[in-house]
């Protein structure tokens, strides 16, 4: 069936995960922020979440903007970004739904085989096993990366000792 997010206020982090998530988004105009702190966080958006912002958000630039820059978004410029569908509240949800007649739409009985095709790349690293294959990536990577700032600090430092001795 169709979801519709109703974003009423702040909206971050694991509540974007969740808003983006559904099939449409209505934002409060006057009042909380879309936003992925992460990157003041110092922490990793896990890659299964990361595939379906790429597929959902409207733009690599978007994405940038709120994954790499921690931007947050007011319902306004959500709107105007298309990030959200829509300004409002819950009667707006409800006008939304009727003016896309969804609930009709969703009787067809095709609505999730549908977002399953076109959303297939998502689903994928988000099962079990797609999920422990990004996982597993995203260890080994930071494994080498830990490796090569341990084996760079450690030529700094043996070349600052031969500088020392000069």
């Amino acid at each position: 069936m169709p979801t519709i997010a109703l974003v009423n206020g702040h909206c971050f982090g694991a509540g974007v995960f969740l808003a983006i998530a559904h099939d449409y988004r209505i934002q409060n105009p006057s009042k909380g922020f879309l936003c992925l702190p992460e990157i003041d966080l110092g922490a990793v958006i896990p890659s299964p979440f990361q595939q379906m912002f790429k597929q959902k958000l409207p733009s690599p630039a978007v994405f940038r903007l709120m994954a790499l820059e921690g931007k947050r978004i007011p319902g306004k410029d959500a709107f105007e970004m298309g990030i959200v569908d829509g300004l409002g509240g819950l009667e707006d949800v409800v006008r939304f739904a009727e003016t896309r007649k969804l609930t009709a739409k969703a009787k067809q009985g095709v609505w999730g085989s549908l977002k399953e095709d076109m959303y297939h790349e998502t689903l994928e690293t988000m099962n079990e096993e797609g999920f422990h294959r990004t996982l597993t990536w995203r260890e080994e990577l930071e494994r080498q990366k830990f490796e090569e700032k341990e084996n760079a600090l450690k030529k700094i430092e043996k070349f600052e000792r031969s500088q020392a001795k000069l």
